[in-house]
This record gives C-alpha cells, structure tokens and sequence, in this order.
C-alpha cells in the first residue's frame, strides 16, 4: 500500500487510531483500495437451510413442510468494495456457454410492461430498476454509475479473463485518480486465475498499472473481508430468503410448473445486494473488524489467531498494546461466596498465581489453594511414581502412544526447520509446473507483479518447449514405424511372401504402424493368428500423416495383389503413439525380419 501511494509509514507507532493496538500506518486513500472474493450461488434450494427470523404458521404439535427446487443453475457473485465501505462493482458470473440475453439483464414477472413487443423501443424503456428487465445491481462510486458486469463460463466460476474484465470496467469509467504515480490497490486470495497470462499482462500494463496483492493462503476467512457474515453471510442469507419467496408466490398463483428460472437469478442478486455488499455501514464494520480500515493490526486481537503465536510473536503483541497488558503470571479475580439462600454473604480477593507445566514438575513446588474452596491433600497420599504401573496392561498401551506421538511431533518440528534451509523458493517456482498461490507468496511475497508475469512467462515458455519436443519425439516415432513398414513392405514384394508365412514380428510392424488413437488393443499380447486377423482389418486404412497433417506415406496404387495393401488418401488424420509394454524394434532386429 505504502508503495503504490495509498498509504503511509510513520516513524513512530501512533495511538491516534481506533483498536487496542498502535501502528505505524496510516491509510490516506481507502477509496483507491478495493477488496473482493466470489461467492458461489446455485437456484437450487438444497442445502440452503431455515432462515434465521422465519416464521411457519402450522398445527400444533407438527413440523411445517415446505416445497423446494432442486434444479440446478450455477452462478457466482462478485462484490468489489473499496476499504472506504462503498460498493464500487457488482460482477455475475452464469453457468453456461450459450450466452443469453434475457438471463442477463433478467426478468421480473411482478414489474409492470410499458408499451408493446412490436415496439422499436420496447427494450429500452422496459429495462431498469423496478421494470420488466431489471438488470444487475448499479453502483456509484467516486460520482460515476457503474453498471453490473455479466459474464459466462462453462462451470459459473471466475477465470483470468473475466479477473481481466472486471479491472477493464472500472479503469473505462475512470474512477481512479493515478496522478502522482498512484495506483489502485487490489486485495486477493490465492485462486488459480489470479496468476494466469491473461490477468497478470493486464495488471503489469504501464498504461494502467495496478497493485495487486495475495493474502497469505491461510486462514483466508480470517483476512477476507467478503468472508464476513457482513458480506458473505448477510447474501447468503438473503439469497435462501428471496429464492423461498419467488417459489412461495408461484405456488400461491397456481403456476402450471412452479419453478425459479434463469432468468430470475439477476432479481435474485438484486436483492441479496442490497441487503449485505450494497450495505456501506456494515462494509465498514467488516472492513475494520479484521484491520483494513484503520490500519491497525486488528486481527492479530482475533481469539484464533492469538493461540497459535510464539512466545516472540507473543512478546511483540503485547508491545503493541496500547495499554500494558495484565501480567499472565499472577491475576487477581473477584470471588462472591453465596449462602444457600442465595444472598451474598462476602466479598473477597483471591490471588491465583498461574504456573508452567514446567513448573509443575518441580518437587519443591508448593502450590497456593484456600482451604475454603479446595480440600486438603490426605497425608495418608503416598508417591505416585512407585505406584503406577507403566509396564503392563492399558496403562502401558497409553505410554506408548503418548511417547510415540511426542516422537512423531518432535519429527515434524525437525522437518519443518530442515524444509526452510532446503532449496530457494525460486528454484521451487522453476520447476513447479504452474505458478500457485504458495509458490508466489514464497517467492515474491505479496505482491503479484511483474515479477509473478516473467515467472509466469517462463514457465508457458517450458511449457511450450516440452510440447513442441513431445511432438518432435511422436513425428520421429511415426517415421522410424513407416521406414520399417516401407522397407518390410519391399521384402515381402520381392520375395512374394504370403502372409501366413510373415513372423509375429513381422505381423507387428504391419500392425503398429497402422494403429490408431483409438484402438484399444496391447498388440505386444496378441498371438500370430490374432495379429494376422488384425492386420487383415486394419491392411486397407488411410496413409499415416504426422501432427501437423503432412502425410508421411506417399499413396501407392491400390494393388493387394500380394496381400500387402497400403490404401490411398490422406483424409483421415492418424497419430500412432507408442504401444502398451512394446519398445520399438530395434534396427539390428529390423535388420534381421528383412534379411
């Protein structure tokens, strides 16, 4: 943030912003930072559960039933919301590959149709909020109308270039001032499409340069501010109540096939929206409950995330209190004693002095108790350790797993020390095959730049140069099987052989060279008689041609005077790969079938 110009770094921590941490930061255009995460929506009902607030009027003592869809429609929902608190976009996402155009724009069956369909302006003056075609939800941000972006794909989920889209949108209506070398700041998680070609070209472009940046890849629903039950909660929620809504008042209306339609999932978003992302004061609580607005460290104060810290990490927290802490060694608590009448009969402190499990094993160790809340220990109690049997039976079985699960975590501590002196992450992003999440935060941190492009353009660069000598190694395997098959082909010509007299190797490479793709045969396990049957089937197939179509057996003529019979034509494209379990016949070999 601070890099791009949206934010800045103090000298010192300042104790002027709200939270019970200090920070060194401050966040100067929170208009310019903008969050977002998609949210997976189907107009199916299953799974979508009771609706906190509902009520059911029904018979006394029984369980109301209600109708529910099952028909499946995918689409996912994506709210862009500047750290400002202001929703800025509002992008759809719909399951399909034929596009359609009354799903975009959406149908409300309960709006009221103005003018005729023969009308030249029928469309237009029916499309809006409260019209026939509503459209998706608009947003005004930075005084510009931004309107829904729609898109499609195969499974209704985001993809590079729909990531692409969305940032082309908001930079067409201008609304971000880049004057004084300032850029927009995106915050993403780690989905794959954030680190493909087609978003990262865009990103990188110096016509219209962006700050990205990745959360870390963990504990996602911690950091996000969609994830919220402000956002993501809220929509959800409203999307199971308006979907109940749409079926309830179909069924009341007596429809032939009550159902919810395609074309109803932009109502439907209408109404989530307005009722969680659209929200500006709830954006903010969200948006300032986990640290983005203010910047100040708030969700190192979250009860999950304060278990898992060092004693440093610890340490460090607690020189960021704005307050001292409570010394965790010795608290005091106010313990009210009660008759069994219930009145309070006194009031007083007790001092409970807490200790490691270090110390607990000290023999000298005396431990503080109030003879008034904790009974005496019997001196009747004997040493334990001369007691207790280890040895033999269950108790034995339980101190083996105890020991070997100590061994086991002591292992993974020792892994994971010996995991960070391993190899750089760099090397670990050359090899890797795509550029994830994990591999980007470890190499690059944060940020998905250039750095995350010319990685990414490296490894496509790989990539292709594998495919090219995968092919390469194909067309050369498909010349060595003709160059046999030709030279076979002349022996048998002129030596007038008969096929019954043809080897099993022989009756191999007839047979190799005109497999396909597509047959499903391990000619390396066929017998001669089954091999000779197989090459009577497969004798008259086309001529073979390379990968890129280029026939690599010239047509003879279509003589089978000698049982041969090559065939003509070069109309059907045909790869031969290599065999199951069979290695080609070596040249000496070859050598010897034709001599």
């Amino acid at each position: 943030m601070v890099e791009c110009g949206v934010a800045t770094k103090l000298n010192e921590y300042s104790f002027e912003y709200p939270g019970d941490l200090k920070t060194k930061y401050h966040l100067k255009h929170p208009e310019m930072c903008l969050v977002v995460d998609e949210v997976g929506c189907n107009i199916s009902q299953r799974g979508d559960g009771h609706v906190r607030g509902t009520k059911f009027c029904c018979e006394i003592g029984s369980i109301p039933q209600n109708k529910a869809l099952h028909n499946d429609r995918h689409f996912t929902c994506l709210g862009f919301t500047a750290l400002s608190g202001e929703p800025v976009l509002c992008v759809v996402i719909i399951a399909g590959i034929n596009e359609s155009y009354e799903v975009e724009v959406g149908i409300d069956t309960d709006a009221p149709i103005i003018g005729d369909p023969s009308d030249s302006n029928y469309l237009e003056i029916n499309r809006g909020v409260g019209k026939l075609f509503p459209c998706g939800p608009e947003c005004k941000f930075n005084g510009k109308t931004i309107p829904a972006l729609v898109r499609w794909s195969p499974t209704g989920s985001i993809t590079s270039e729909i990531l692409r889209d969305c940032l082309a949108t908001l930079d067409h209506h201008e609304i971000f001032d880049r004057k004084d070398s300032k850029k927009p700041f995106l915050l993403l998680d780690g989905h794959g499409s954030r680190f493909e070609l087609a978003f990262l070209e865009y990103v990188t472009n110096k016509a219209h340069p962006w700050m990205v940046c990745q959360g870390v890849p963990y504990g996602t629903s911690l950091w996000q501010v969609a994830d919220s039950s402000e956002q993501n909660g809220s929509f959800k929620s409203a999307l199971s109540h308006i979907k109940m809504e749409i079926l309830k008042k179909r069924l009341d209306m007596m429809m032939d096939n009550p159902c919810i339609l395609a074309t109803d999932i932009i109502p439907i978003v209408n109404y989530a929206w307005r009722e969680s992302f659209a929200n500006v004061n709830t954006n903010q609580k969200a948006i300032a409950d986990r640290g983005w607005n203010p910047l100040n460290y708030n969700l190192l104060t979250s009860k999950q995330i304060i278990p898992t810290m060092t004693e440093s990490e610890s340490m460090e927290l607690q020189s960021m209190m704005k307050s001292h802490p409570i010394n965790s060694t010795q608290q005091s608590s106010t313990v009210s004693v009660t008759n069994g009448h219930g009145s309070s009969t006194n009031t007083m402190m007790l001092s409970i002095h807490t200790t490691s499990l270090s110390d607990l094993t000290d023999d000298g160790l005396e431990m503080n108790y109030d003879p008034q809340f904790i009974k005496p220990i019997p001196s009747t109690v004997v040493s334990l350790k001369d007691k207790l049997n280890f040895k033999t039976g269950r108790s034995a079985h339980v101190a083996r797993a105890l020991l070997h699960e100590s061994d086991i975590l002591e292992a993974r501590e020792q892994n994971q020390k010996s995991a960070i002196k391993g190899k750089e992450a760099k090397e670990k992003l050359d090899k890797a095959k795509k550029l994830t999440a994990m591999l980007n935060f470890r190499s690059f941190g944060c940020k998905i730049g250039e750095d995350s492009l010319q990685a990414r353009l490296k490894m496509a660069k790989n990539k292709s140069m594998e495919e090219a000598k995968i092919v390469q190694k194909k067309n050369d395997k498909i010349m060595k099987r003709k160059l046999q098959f030709d030279e076979l082909q002349t022996k048998i010509r002129s030596e007038n052989l008969p096929l019954e007299k043809l080897s099993l190797a022989q009756l191999k490479i007839l047979c190799m060279y005109k497999k396909k793709d597509s047959d499903r045969i391990s000619i390396s396990k066929l017998k001669r008689s089954e091999l000779l049957a197989l090459w009577l089937e497969w004798r008259h197939r086309h001529d073979v041609v390379d990968v890129n179509g280029i026939a690599v057996n010239p047509p003879l003529a279509n003589n089978c005077d000698d049982g041969i019979g090559t065939g003509t034509g070069t109309g059907t494209t045909i790869m031969i790969v290599d065999d199951d379990n069979v290695d080609d016949i070596s040249d000496e070999d070859m050598n010897m079938i034709i001599v």
